[in-house]
């Protein structure tokens, strides 16, 4: 089905939402899902329009239903419809919820506890169907300066200016960024090579030197060091571990001068 924005101004929608009452109406089949309509012509379906009513009591929606002309709507049948549309509602409700968990309020990247979830999944994954999956650990480079001259909200920015940048950078509904901690940052890159995950790294890293807003009037340099780690069905990892390795080489790009990425390597 087509995603899109439908208008209720001036049509029986508005009146229903603010009714929050079901109504009957002449079906319009023109727009992109049955609504209804005052056409004047003589239909030969009716639209049931049934209200959704979040728990606040605030009208959210409305659940429309093709009715034939001939078909009679029993009391106990328009109750059902209005029961269903009450659970609708609600699970609506809880999803919106439960994606609010999941989220970062400030970047809107995932949270630390859902990114280590994920991995956990996709590390039983190549356990048992083979595979990589790559983890790259992304820290801001002296963030603290960037709090201390330019105020919490520069630094606010800056992470969710980021959070962004990386976000383009990966392949939709494959690739996973979440907020670890601060201004850290971990990548999950499934089916992904270590040169791979190091050349995502690279153009993050690149970009981030482009595009952060407020760099060129400031004398902080506003930059990300990344740490690259792999883990195969050749080399069984637990979350802990693969993530540990990945920080160990964010460790070593700080420690080699920072606004660089490193590949874990055996000590």
């Amino acid at each position: 089905s087509t995603r899109g924005e439908v208008s209720i101004e001036n049509s029986p929608l508005a009146d229903i939402l603010f009714s929050r009452d079901i109504a009957l109406h002449p079906l319009a089949s023109a727009a992109p899902v049955p609504l209804p309509a005052f056409s004047g012509v003589e239909q030969q379906a009716r639209c049931l329009c049934l209200p959704m009513v979040s728990s606040d009591l605030h009208p959210v929606g409305v659940v429309t239903i093709e009715i034939a002309e001939e078909e009679h709507l029993s009391f106990a049948v328009v109750q059902d419809l209005r029961m269903l549309t009450t659970v609708l509602t609600i699970s609506m409700e809880n999803c919106a919820l439960f994606a609010q968990v999941l989220k970062d309020g400030l970047t809107g990247v995932y949270v630390r506890k859902y990114g280590e979830t994920r991995l956990t999944e996709e590390l039983a994954r190549i356990r048992r169907y083979q595979g990589s999956v790559a983890v790259i650990f992304f820290d801001i480079d002296r963030f603290k300066e960037i709090n201390d001259l330019l105020g919490h909200q520069a630094g606010d920015q800056a992470l969710r200016e980021f959070a962004q940048m990386v976000q383009a950078c990966l392949r939709r509904d494959i690739d996973l960024v979440c907020r670890y901690g601060g201004d850290e940052f971990i990548v999950l890159l499934p089916h992904t090579t270590l040169d791979q995950a190091y050349e995502i790294a690279e153009r993050i890293r690149c970009e981030c030197m482009k595009h952060f807003s407020f760099a060129p009037f400031t004398n902080v340099p506003v930059s990300v060091t990344g740490g690259v780690a792999l883990a195969d069905h050749r080399m069984p990892l637990t979350s802990d571990e693969l993530l540990l390795r990945a920080d160990r080489a964010l460790y070593r790009a700080k420690q080699a001068g920072r606004n660089r990425i490193e590949v874990w390597k055996e000590d």
